[in-house]
């Protein structure tokens, strides 16, 4: 579920930096610009604490019309703005195929489990073209 607020006042990327620095991963849309959240049977426990964040966030954001969003909210909002979609769109298709390259293909230098996702990716790709897996 996502929600957001009436014409993005107040702003809900200062609202999604509060509730991070109280410790909530926020996952940021755009388009409107919203908080996304997925609620599973593990969160029932944390829903209250959630609510009462939020309508904390609510009212700092509302009391404080000049907050700034910052840091992840910051790049998030400023992503949705850039006049060039194209080329946001370019970077980040570039950035995929950069990342999940199999490293026979000159994937780059590997870091952390990408790399080992890339060679299990890569082993895949060999057994293909052997013909030992459809």
């Amino acid at each position: 579920m996502a929600f957001r607020t009436t014409n993005n006042k107040p702003d809900i990327y200062v609202i999604a930096d509060f509730l991070e620095e109280r410790g909530w991963m926020v996952d940021r849309q755009q388009r409107p610009a919203c908080i996304h959240l997925t609620v599973m049977p593990s969160n029932l426990p944390s829903i209250e604490a959630y609510e009462r964040d939020v309508f904390e966030a609510l009212a700092y954001a509302k009391e404080h019309p000049e907050a700034e969003k910052k840091g992840n909210a910051a790049l998030y909002g400023l992503m949705a703005r850039l006049p060039f979609r194209g080329v946001v769109g370019k970077n980040v298709v570039k950035l995929f195929e950069d990342l999940y390259r199999p490293e026979e293909e000159g994937g780059g230098e590997e870091k952390g489990w990408m790399g080992a996702a890339n060679r299990l990716l890569a082993a895949w790709n060999r057994l293909i073209k052997k013909g030992a897996v459809l």
